[in-house]
């Protein structure tokens, strides 16, 4: 079973690895993957993703590996209701 562990927006997850261009690129299989412009794969990315919304970075991890990735849909962050 896998989990959701952070969400953030994408211009913060292109900061944090330091790249201003993702490439999407389908592999043969017909996933999808970003790469920076160096070929390094950051994230796998959602089949229905659309530039004409919000998109977000989600870190994932197995609960029974503990394997991690990342994985890039629409959406937006959470924003808290209250803050104390």
């Amino acid at each position: 079973m896998s989990k959701v562990t952070n969400v953030m927006p994408l211009a913060a997850f292109k900061t944090a690895n330091n790249v201003e261009t993702i490439n999407i690129i389908k592999t043969s299989k017909g996933n999808l993957l970003a790469k920076d412009t160096a070929g390094n794969v950051l994230a796998s990315v959602s089949p229905d993703i659309t530039t004409n919304a919000s998109i977000v970075v989600m870190t994932m991890v197995n609960e029974l590996t503990a394997e991690t990735w990342n994985f890039i849909v629409n959406g937006k962050p959470e924003e808290p209701t209250m803050v104390l």
